[in-house]
């Protein structure tokens, strides 16, 4: 009965993780309560500083939470799309993640920098969140209030997402392109 929030979608420093993690922190308990996070943490496990004060600092949130370290099978890393309901990515650059498609496909309302190069997706007209991190907390403390018209707003996402990026619609495009016929 909580709504889980997944952060970022690996153990890089350069997905600026604690930033909102002092977000949550800043929060009243009572929000801090509604809430859990989910942390895919399974690749970029290299700086092992930044690992230990990741979790460290999650751990100090309150906040329930779920780290994934270990490699996941195709199944488990759907499942951790399709349970979570907000996505945050605020990664310093992003070459279009497959997991931010991940999340489109899932529903989830996803927030991201609006630094990140995402015109692309505003452009096929899938919805998502954008702000600048000092407008961070107010972003997310409207799509947590507003949920369900957030989550509405999603629903053509998945379509959309697969229509951009899955092989079913890109190998005639990519046949086309080459002249393999």
């Amino acid at each position: 009965n909580k709504t889980v929030i997944t952060l970022g979608y690996n153990a890089k420093p350069e997905q600026q993780h604690t930033l909102f993690l002092d977000i949550l922190n800043n929060l009243p308990q009572q929000i801090r309560n509604t809430i859990a996070l989910l942390v895919p943490l399974t690749y970029g496990r290299e700086n092992i500083k930044y690992l230990s004060e990741l979790k460290k600092s999650i751990l100090e949130t309150g906040i329930e939470y779920l780290l994934l370290e270990n490699r996941l099978t195709d199944t488990e890393l759907i499942k951790t799309k399709l349970v979570s309901d907000i996505t945050i990515n605020l990664q310093t650059t992003d070459a279009l993640a497959s997991s931010v498609k991940e999340a489109f496909a899932s529903f989830d309302v996803v927030i991201v920098g609006d630094w990140l190069p995402y015109d692309i997706y505003k452009d096929l007209g899938i919805y998502f969140a954008t702000c600048s991190l000092d407008k961070l907390e107010e972003k997310f403390l409207h799509v947590l209030e507003n949920f369900a018209e957030e989550k509405e707003k999603c629903i053509h996402n998945k379509q959309k997402t697969l229509e951009f990026a899955s092989w079913k619609h890109l190998i005639p495009q990519f046949i086309d392109n080459y002249n393999l016929k």
